[in-house]
């Protein structure tokens, strides 16, 4: 071994027997001084490579003034002022130039400006609106096609400009009838079926909302109850008369066709009423004008042990398909204050379709005997018996 230090020579040892010095530690802080100078020495040359650069990249723009403009100078100083004025045509434009290029500018930018105003109020149509006729307004209503209030407002617009001009009655009670606003929406399908043509009628089926014999009956309800608030004179018996002047009786005789009041809960925009069936079973009917025959489903039948007829059956048309269901009698049926025994029925399995969990459907088969009138308002159906 020949130590680092004094390079003396001797066997293998961890110090050296001449200097004392421990080789190994010795080695190591020489290896780390080397690194500290190699770092040193890259830092100085990246260092220097950043200046060189710099300056570099400094020099050109100094050298980007061009030359020749201080020789124009002298030469306009020292030179016949004719050839100044050719070499300042030729490199520089005349003032009446520069103003000829600039006017032209100057004239046309004020243009559009005074074209613009013109341009924006062609297509402001809301001041026109009053101008419109009823035909007009209820195509702009239409374009909307949104169910908004916007549309809304057209359509009630075309009927204060017509008031006999059926499409905006038929419009609106669509759209009432989907926000499920069922008195206002019959109460515009009136005004359509009196005000429409033939044509308009074949155009617009009333009856994808509503039966027109449920219609009628809604007419004949409102007008038979409009008369009676504005004099007692119906009331012709003294009884009667004194029962009106009385108060809080004067509801129910200005109702008196009305003699039962069912409660409804609305889900979904259709109406679900509670039914008693046989006498003690507890179900719940989805309360359908639109259905010719009240139906029940095939689990509450099994349950009360009705007797299917299998020589008996129907097919009954859905929105999605034909159904073909079994006929069953019921011993009762009794909704509100009303019953009717030995009711027929049809007994379908509801299965995937029935999402509100109703028990059944009833049916114009148990409501035509009767006048129905609805108030959303109170979630209450009037059944009173047809004279």
């Amino acid at each position: 071994m020949i130590c680092p230090k004094c390079s003396f020579s001797q066997p293998d040892d961890i110090y050296c027997a001449n200097c004392g010095v421990n080789v190994e530690k010795y080695l190591q802080k020489q290896k780390k001084s080397r690194l500290k100078i190699w770092a040193v020495v890259g830092f100085l040359a990246v260092a220097a490579f950043t200046i060189v650069k710099f300056t570099g990249s400094e020099n050109p723009p100094k050298e980007k003034p061009p030359v020749r403009e201080p020789a124009a100078k002298t030469m306009r100083t020292t030179e016949s002022p004719v050839p100044v004025e050719r070499e300042s045509r030729t490199n520089t434009p005349e003032p009446d130039t520069i103003a000829k290029r600039i006017a032209p500018r100057r004239q046309i930018t004020p243009t559009p400006s005074s074209e613009q105003p013109s341009a924006r109020t062609e297509p402001q149509s809301e001041p026109a609106e009053g101008s419109l006729t009823a035909r007009e307004l209820f195509e702009k209503g239409l374009s909307l096609d949104d169910d908004s209030e916007r549309e809304i407002e057209f359509y009630q617009k075309a009927i204060e400009v017509d008031p006999t001009f059926a499409l905006p009655y038929y419009r609106l009670g669509a759209i009432y009838f989907r926000r499920a606003d069922y008195d206002l929406s019959a109460e515009h399908f009136v005004k359509f079926l009196e005000y429409g043509t033939e044509a308009d009628k074949r155009a617009y089926n009333v009856e994808l909302y509503f039966p027109p014999e449920d219609l009628e009956v809604f007419r004949e309800t409102v007008e038979g109850t409009s008369p009676k608030p504005e004099g007692q004179e119906v009331a012709a018996e003294p009884g009667e008369g004194q029962a009106v002047e009385s108060g809080e009786e004067s509801p129910t005789e200005s109702t008196g066709e009305v003699q039962s009041i069912i409660r409804f809960s609305a889900t979904s925009g259709h109406m679900i009423v509670p039914a008693v069936i046989n006498g003690s079973n507890n179900s719940t009917l989805l309360f359908d004008t639109g259905a010719g025959i009240t139906v029940l489903s095939k689990e509450v039948a099994q349950s009360l042990g009705l007797r299917m007829e299998p020589s008996k059956s129907i097919k009954l048309r859905t929105v999605a398909a034909n159904v073909r269901a079994q006929m069953a009698t019921l011993d009762s049926i009794t909704v509100g204050d009303f019953t009717k025994t030995d009711f027929p029925v049809a007994v379908v399995d509801l299965g995937s379709e029935n999402k509100q969990h109703f028990d059944g459907i009833l049916g114009m088969d148990f409501l035509s005997t009767y006048t129905i009138h609805i108030d959303n308002q109170t979630s209450s159906i009037f059944l009173s018996p047809k004279k």
